[in-house]
């Protein structure tokens, strides 16, 4: 019978063989935002914390507002419209969720959905940008 060799692995040098992307250690990954976001609106600054932008919760209502909102449909263009404070209060905070509809009361005691929408606009505007920084 033929006796059959077989090589040996050469043993690593450590130096020349590179680890894969998925064996590397966690403090490899660029660290995520933690300071406050700031948003200048309305004549003032606004604080997004940045630990509110990773909620799964604001990620559906985010999509459940861009699918009404492109829908032709009066009753979904409604649904759209009752999502902006609820993901205003998720961005904001409470209190200056609170802050803000006094800052947009007029002297009737009501807080006008065209000023809150077209401050969820310049809110998201601001926030948009946050990949160039």
């Amino acid at each position: 019978m033929s006796q059959s060799t077989k090589k040996k692995p050469k043993a690593s040098t450590g130096g020349g063989q590179k680890k894969p992307m998925d064996h590397q250690p966690p403090s490899s990954t660029p660290a995520a935002k933690t300071e406050p976001i700031m948003v200048t609106s309305l004549g003032r600054e606004w604080t997004v914390d940045p630990a509110s932008l990773d909620d799964y919760e604001l990620l559906a209502d985010l999509h459940e507002l861009q699918e009404d909102a492109g829908s032709h449909s009066t009753e979904a263009q409604h649904r759209a419209t009752t999502r902006v404070p609820r993901i205003l209060r998720r961005l904001l905070g409470d209190q200056q969720h609170e802050e803000l509809k006094s800052h947009l009361r007029d002297e009737r005691g009501r807080v006008p959905l065209v000023d809150a929408l077209n401050f969820f606009a310049e809110l998201f505007d601001g926030l948009k940008h946050l990949g160039n920084r």
